[in-house]
Formats: structure tokens, C-alpha cells, sequence
């Protein structure tokens, strides 16, 4: 059994769904061995049963509904909400309110669609595991370097980046007290970046670096691992 990988995350929901021919051949094998993708399988195909059992449900009491004979007045208060004319008012035909679903019906059909939608909405916001926020370790980045001086830093990685993708670089570090620090690059259009040495001037001896892929068609960048970068004795 392998252990989770924060890879996993992006394909979790084509592994539940058996959309197998959307999850690359290297990952689909881990996947199926990794327990945690296994209980998370077994969570989204209890809450579509879940769901599944609640339309059957919804379907019942509209079926329900047909055969209940409405009260006139509130037919009528339906009618008018509905926009359908009663029998014998001007304009409507012989067989107008026998064409279409009965009023308490088409309410009833609304709903269960409402109720259904509702659901859905609730299961997807009260997962148990949030989902990860960027696709980790990403193969399309690699030979990332780092140049360190008195005066700046240069970054410079590879990577077979989409015409739509951009660039974006990582640093963080902690400083000789332990506090967490960390900044980012603009938008970077080729695989460079080059930034002040005096930002990580405070760094105890190291810090952190790596690189994300950008795309306006994805939510969530890909991102290179973390690459440690020692800082030249002062």
C-alpha cells in the first residue's frame, strides 16, 4: 500500500467518478494502492448514495402529490402564482387546465428540485477533507538553480509551460528568531527571476524556492517541491 501523496489531491475525483482515461497511466496504479484515495473513494460514493436515496424520496412525494385533491382556494392562490387561469375565465379554453401538470404537482416538483440542489450543495461544502490547493510536485518543472551574491538572487528552472501559463516563484525562510517569512514574484513570462539579496538578508543561513505553473483554465497551479538554497556565510 503506498502512502498519500499531496499528487493524489488532483485526481481524487476522476478515481471516484471511474473516469480512469482522464488520470495519467504513472498515477492510476498509486492511486488504487494508496489507502487514504480508497476512503476518500468510499466518502463521495456514500454521499451519491446518499443523494440517490433523497431523489427517490422527492420523486415519492411528488408522485404523492398528484393524487392529492388540492383545496379549492388553495388551487387557486397556486393558479394564480403560476400564472394559469382558472376554468371559464376569459381567454381560457375548453381543455387549457388539463394540458398542463396540475398546480400542486409543478410546486412539488420545485421543491424537490430545490431539495435535491440544497443537498448537494450541503455535501459538497461539509466534505471531512478539504481538497488540496495546488497540484504538488508537478514533472513539468525541473533544473531549478539558484544563483546567490552580495547583491541578488537569480532563479532559474526549466519547464514545459502551455502558451496560456505563466510563471510565478516562491521564497520563504525563517529568520534566527524561527518567525516564518515569505514573498513572491509578479507574474513572470520565461523561466527567470531575479530579486534583492537584502530580502532574505535575515534568513538563519537558508532559504526556500520553488516554482508555480499558472493557467487561466485551471483553478489551482501546478508547483514544483520546495528547493532548499544555502545563503553564503556573512
Amino acid at each position: 500500500m503506498n502512502p498519500h501523496d499531496p499528487e493524489h489531491e488532483a485526481w481524487i475525483e476522476a478515481f471516484a467518478l471511474n473516469e480512469r482515461e482522464r488520470i495519467p497511466a504513472r498515477l492510476l496504479a498509486a492511486l488504487e494502492r494508496c489507502p487514504r484515495c480508497a476512503e476518500r473513494r468510499s466518502e463521495i460514493a456514500q454521499a451519491q448514495r446518499a443523494l440517490d436515496s433523497l431523489g427517490a424520496e422527492m420523486r415519492e412525494d411528488l408522485r404523492a402529490a398528484q393524487a392529492l385533491p388540492p383545496h379549492p382556494d388553495e388551487l387557486e392562490r397556486v393558479r394564480r402564482w403560476a400564472g394559469v387561469s382558472s376554468p371559464g375565465s376569459a381567454g381560457a379554453g375548453p381543455g387549457r387546465t388539463r394540458s398542463g401538470p396540475r398546480p400542486l404537482a409543478w410546486v412539488a416538483a420545485l421543491a424537490a428540485l430545490l431539495a435535491v440542489f440544497a443537498a448537494g450543495y450541503f455535501l459538497s461544502r461539509s466534505t471531512p477533507t478539504p481538497r488540496g490547493d495546488e497540484h504538488l510536485g508537478s514533472t513539468r518543472i525541473r533544473g531549478q538553480v539558484a544563483v546567490v551574491d552580495a547583491q541578488r538572487v537569480v532563479c532559474i528552472w526549466q519547464a514545459d509551460a502551455l502558451g496560456d501559463e505563466t510563471h510565478k516563484v516562491e521564497v520563504r525562510y525563517r529568520d534566527a528568531q524561527g518567525r516564518p517569512h515569505e514573498f513572491a514574484s509578479d507574474m513572470l513570462f520565461e523561466p527567470r527571476w531575479e530579486f534583492e539579496a537584502s530580502r532574505v538578508a535575515q534568513a538563519a543561513g537558508s532559504f526556500e524556492w520553488r516554482v508555480l505553473l499558472c493557467s487561466p483554465a485551471r483553478s489551482t497551479p501546478e508547483a514544483s517541491k520546495w528547493v532548499l538554497q544555502p545563503l553564503p556565510a556573512r
